[in-house]
């Protein structure tokens, strides 16, 4: 990474790499592209300020804060809104075009979001549970953003007492499978080697 931080496009094909302007940007976080494929949503923080969600065009002009400081998500495919867990843990859609952040029904504080349905109504999320030690061991959840409780993908095999994790939910890119990551060593217990 360049110092200070700078964010460059490059062609997939014939062209020239673009370097974005900073603005006042100081550390870059993740980055992802909106659906027209012209503008960028990243997270960063500018100089002694917490990290935030910026859009930016490719085509020039400095970032544009999309969310309040302290709060950074993931765009929804439509490119409409980003999920985000405010300061009080609470999972919101905050709307690009205007307007409040509305919360997210059945998502809780340890949810950990990890992808969109590709139409943009369902969120898949590892939900995570503990039971005989701190560290969550998940489950994966599928929630619709108009509310509800979320109904259960993949449970813990080994039920309630289970200390395996199960995480990172992908969808299909048609949308009717999810896939996912399973710690599957033998037994029930998580173990530090």
């Amino acid at each position: 990474i360049p110092t200070p931080a700078q964010l460059v496009v490059y062609p997939t094909g014939t062209g020239a790499q673009r370097a974005l302007e900073r603005g006042s940007i100081e550390r870059y976080e993740a980055a992802e592209w909106f659906p027209d494929s012209r503008s960028l949503l990243f997270t960063a923080s500018e100089p002694a300020r917490p990290l935030r969600s910026f859009r930016q065009s490719i085509d020039g002009g400095p970032p544009q804060p999309v969310t309040p400081e302290g709060i950074y998500g993931t765009l929804s495919p439509r490119g409409d809104r980003i999920l985000a867990q405010d300061g009080d843990a609470t999972w919101r859609l905050y709307p690009l075009g205007g307007g409040e952040p509305r919360p997210v029904a059945g998502l809780g504080r340890l949810e950990e979001i990890a992808a969109w349905s590709p139409d943009g109504d369902y969120i898949a999320a590892r939900k995570g549970f503990t039971s005989t030690r701190s560290i969550a061991a998940g489950e994966i959840w599928l929630f619709h953003v108009g509310g509800g409780s979320g109904a259960a993908v993949f449970e813990r095999p080994d039920g309630a007492k289970a200390q395996k994790n199960i995480a990172e939910p992908a969808f299909s890119r048609d949308g009717r499978y999810i896939y996912f990551a399973q710690d599957t060593t033998p037994g029930r217990v998580w173990q530090y080697n």
